[in-house]
């Protein structure tokens, strides 16, 4: 699912998944990780079977690279994250 930037075409939507544990609201923290560097987003989830784990499918437009990996940083500093494809 998740879409492989194109490198150095910016600004650049781009797919990815984060994958946390369902005690966590990590939704919030995505949302507002986003919103405060104004990042058109959408932040669609899923639970896993047994209900141990959320997989949050991100869509965002980002404007260069170095946001893009300050993004990335601070999802993976989200309380409950476990992996991002």
């Amino acid at each position: 699912m998740a879409q492989k930037p194109e490198p150095g075409i910016y600004p650049q939507e781009i797919i990815f998944k984060a994958i946390f544990r369902t005690e966590s609201s990590a939704r919030d923290g995505i949302a507002i990780c986003l919103s405060e560097k104004e990042i058109f987003h959408s932040i669609s989830e899923r639970t896993s079977e047994k209900g141990n784990f959320i997989s949050y499918t991100i869509t965002a437009s980002f404007e260069s690279e170095h946001i893009l990996h300050q993004v990335c940083s601070e999802i993976k500093s989200i309380s409950g994250y476990m992996t991002m494809m």
